[in-house]
């Protein structure tokens, strides 16, 4: 969908995540948030996530463009890893977005400039 500074479309584009070195998300249906003034972003289906590494947090924030969001922490020892390894907020979601973005409220975002997160695309 589009708005005048948010489009959001649907790809076949392979997104695979990982996260100190472990496989966090995969996905042959990504989809590409472009949004004016930012960086492009890959949305996966949340059904893409391995949920057992993360746990929600309390953290909010409120886009004007595209509604608020809701954070998880990736927590390796919730999936029997090293906790060493925590990194906090660095999935996010918008489960309510604004009505013109109808699609977000099924997909996540991971913060890939945090240097313990690798996006692979392609």
């Amino acid at each position: 969908m589009t708005s005048p500074v948010v489009t959001v479309t649907e790809t076949t584009t392979p997104v695979t995540v990982t996260i100190a070195g472990r496989t966090v998300a995969s996905t042959e249906a990504a989809w590409r948030l472009e949004e004016k003034g930012l960086a492009d972003r890959w949305y996966l289906p949340r059904s893409a996530v391995d949920w057992t590494l993360f746990s929600s947090t309390d953290t909010s924030t409120h886009c004007p463009r595209k509604g608020d969001a809701v954070y998880w922490s990736f927590v390796p020892s919730e999936g029997g890893l090293d906790s060493g390894d925590r990194v906090t907020d660095v999935v996010w979601a918008y489960p309510t977005p604004l009505d013109h973005l109808p699609e977000l409220a099924d997909l996540v975002a991971f913060y890939s400039e945090k240097p313990e997160v690798e996006l692979h695309v392609g």
